[in-house]
């Protein structure tokens, strides 16, 4: 079944704290990038408007605006190329437990893992290697709307 692309946000490039997701299936590829389990997230007004100040929680702006909020993990998405790209793909087969994507990279091109976190629009990506071509994701069967808990790369 082809891959269908999707439409996203651009990604911002972050540093990257905390635990990583481990590979949960038997047969999961060692090498595949694990999505981190959160990640450290500040936030600093790009411009502020002539006539305007910025405050954080009513304080005026400070050198670094605001310490990182760790953001926890809840989307793990794959794309055909980096996410600037926004060639995101759906699923190959799944429901609201589990979703499986098989890759056929485009040549030239790698699929990129992208990891995406609760209250915020921040994503970090990697391609992964060249020689997964599947992966699996499950969620908390729990939440809604879903949010990711496992990865496993074939």
């Amino acid at each position: 079944m082809p891959n269908h692309r999707l439409p996203r946000t651009r990604a911002v490039a972050v540093a990257l704290s905390g635990a990583a997701l481990s590979f949960w299936s038997a047969g999961a590829n060692a090498a595949a990038p694990a999505c981190p389990a959160s990640l450290a997230i500040a936030e600093t007004p790009g411009a502020v408007p002539p006539g305007f100040r910025a405050f954080l929680n009513g304080n005026p702006p400070t050198r670094t605006f605001s310490r990182p909020v760790a953001h926890r993990l809840d989307a793990i998405m794959f794309s055909d190329g980096p996410p600037n790209e926004m060639a995101w793909l759906a699923p190959s087969a799944g429901g609201t437990r589990a979703q499986r994507w098989d890759f056929t990279p485009t040549p030239g091109a790698a699929t990129w893992l992208s990891c995406g976190y609760l209250a915020t629009s921040v994503i970090v990506s990697t391609p992964l290697p060249a020689a997964i071509r599947s992966c699996r994701v499950t969620y908390d069967p729990a939440a809604s709307p879903p949010i990711a808990t496992g990865l496993a790369c074939r």
